[in-house]
């Protein structure tokens, strides 16, 4: 537990996971993150079938102001070899993600989720409270909005610490506007691909 801001980091149990469906939706409407890959069905459903496949534990992080849950960082930790299979490591990843596995569905367009009005202090306690934390040699934010307050909060954090940090690949992203009904998206799209 880590008292930062009024804001308290707790970890959550997998029974805890399991049990705050509605805690975790709550929070992700009250967001900007995205609404279908940080979904708690989502998340779920990739830590059943992928997750338990492996020797990873889940790591989730929520952060609260009083009893209210304002920020949740959705982390497993995962092993790992490196250097022709010479050194271990402990990875923290993303739920939704695994480092080095091929072939597996992966989520896309993470960051952690807090209530808009906590952006930047949830993030802020989230992630000092990752960096206070030894337990992992590797900490791995793959698929990660660069222009989210997790990415700049993590930048920031960065630039005052001891970690080796790199950027592996970027991609550039499409966003389709989905928020009009169906049919109104069907006719726009026949218009303009009319002849």
């Amino acid at each position: 537990m880590m008292l930062s801001n009024d804001l308290v980091v707790r970890r959550w149990t997998e029974d805890d996971f399991l049990n705050n469906k509605k805690e975790w939706q709550d929070l992700l409407d009250s967001s900007l993150a995205d609404k279908l890959f940080l979904s708690w069905d989502w998340m779920h459903s990739w830590w059943t079938i992928w997750g338990k496949k492996t020797t990873s534990r889940l790591h989730i992080l929520a952060a609260y102001q009083d009893d209210e849950l304002v920020g949740i960082a959705p982390l497993y930790f995962s092993k790992g070899r490196i250097l022709k299979n010479l050194i271990s490591v402990t990875r923290l990843e993303f739920v939704g993600t695994m480092y080095k596995l091929r072939g597996n569905i992966r989520a896309e367009y993470l960051e952690f989720i807090t209530k808009k009005e906590f952006r930047k202090s949830a993030n802020n306690v989230l992630l000092q409270h990752i960096y206070g934390d030894r337990r992992w040699d590797v900490l791995i934010l793959s698929d990660l909005v660069v222009n989210g307050e997790t990415y700049r909060t993590n930048q920031h954090l960065l630039k005052n610490s001891r970690c080796y940090s790199r950027i592996v690949q970027t991609e550039n992203t499409y966003v389709v506007d989905c928020t009009s009904d169906y049919s109104d998206y069907n006719c726009r799209t026949r218009e303009k691909h009319a002849p």
